[in-house]
């Protein structure tokens, strides 16, 4: 099994300080995993596999910047995302734990209200709202139902780009996603899947 790195690094501490690490036994090749990183800002992270919670590490005490574009299946710089991607949910606050077990359980974030939802269901548009991504090189494929045209699938080189779904910058977050990595991403190398590296890499996700 292959690890998560999750960055939060940011330049409100004016120090460099990092605020990022790495959980294990996050993933395996051709296995779709459920993953969620709640953050109440300026404490705690959470990080969940599929609806249990793997790892719980200190987040700056400034808060997280949040803002800037996001990419689902890259981060916009090194290795990116080789697999598939089914569907990924924003938060603007901490998802609760029993909210995690809870959309674990059922496959589906829409139990709880999201400030954007991709569901993937032929498109990259935002079902909850006008926030839609924009497509550069992914291609729809069967999700994790077998469905046909219900989730995307990444070869290292395609991203789906889209606007902060959060309204500003060092508030509670959370980051649910449903992905399947494939060989391509477990070569040794980091992985980004999603996130965003535009002078900060924060918050992003990354799979090895």
């Amino acid at each position: 099994q292959s690890a998560v790195h999750y960055d939060t690094r940011t330049t409100q501490l004016g120090d460099g300080t990092r605020f990022g690490g790495i959980v294990d036994a996050m993933f395996a090749v051709d296995t779709y995993v459920h993953l969620v990183w709640a953050s109440d800002a300026t404490n705690q992270h959470y990080l969940y596999k599929n609806g249990v919670n793997a790892a719980t590490r200190p987040a700056p005490p400034q808060g997280v910047d949040l803002h800037d574009d996001y990419r689902i299946g890259g981060v916009g710089s090194g290795g990116e995302f080789h697999g598939v991607i089914d569907e990924v949910s924003f938060f603007a606050f901490q998802v609760g734990a029993a909210d995690i077990a809870a959309m674990a359980g059922a496959q589906t974030s829409g139990s709880v209200s999201t400030s954007a939802l991709y569901l993937f269901t032929g498109n990259a548009d935002d079902a909850t709202g006008t926030n839609h991504g924009a497509v550069n090189g992914a291609t729809l494929t069967a999700d994790r139902f077998g469905s046909p045209n219900g989730a995307y699938a990444f070869d290292g080189t395609a991203d789906i780009t889209l606007i902060t779904p959060f309204s500003g910058g060092d508030e509670a977050f959370s980051l649910a996603i449903w992905l399947n990595p494939l060989p391509g991403s477990f070569d040794g190398n980091w992985h980004g899947f999603i996130g965003y590296q535009q002078g900060t890499r924060s918050p992003s996700l990354w799979v090895n």
